[in-house]
């Protein structure tokens, strides 16, 4: 049912990422599109000369769409404007690669909150995060209310 998808990737250890480069890069290689963050280095230094940028590199040889940004500030703005109405994005990593998600979702929820009280009426194929994430949004009410709420359109 999902048009693409996304795959927000944060590396964990550099010792890990040089150990699985290769397998992660085929693993990786099954989205459609594949945003990698800065190395999650946890109780290490680099002293490998391994990084996000060359597995990003790696991904492209095996023919994927792939991107690496050093902050999640700029994830967010990229995959905000490149992510589109029915594609599925998924944020994994052993670090604090869920930031993003949740980042994201404060912003949906400003956005949704904004029209409802407004009581605006907005095309879901113009607002991103409202047609990607709506499904977040029914699940999360159904979760606050303590009961299902949500309806199918």
């Amino acid at each position: 049912p999902h048009k693409d998808i996304w795959c927000i990737f944060q590396p964990h250890t550099y010792t890990r990422t040089k150990a699985f480069f290769d397998e992660f890069a085929e693993a990786l290689s099954l989205a459609d599109h594949v945003v990698l963050a800065d190395i999650y280095a946890a109780r290490e230094t680099d002293t490998l000369g391994m990084s996000s940028a060359a597995l990003t590199e790696k991904i492209k040889e095996l023919g994927t769409d792939a991107y690496y940004f050093p902050s999640f500030e700029e994830i967010e703005n990229f995959v905000s404007e490149k992510c589109i109405h029915g594609d599925l994005l998924i944020t994994m990593g052993a670090g604090d690669v869920v930031n993003i998600g949740e980042a994201l979702l404060r912003v949906i929820h400003s956005f949704h909150n904004f029209f409802i009280h407004k009581k605006t009426e907005i095309s879901t194929e113009k607002c991103f995060f409202l047609c990607l994430y709506g499904a977040i949004i029914a699940i999360t009410e159904r979760e606050e209310n303590g009961k299902d709420t949500a309806k199918e359109e």
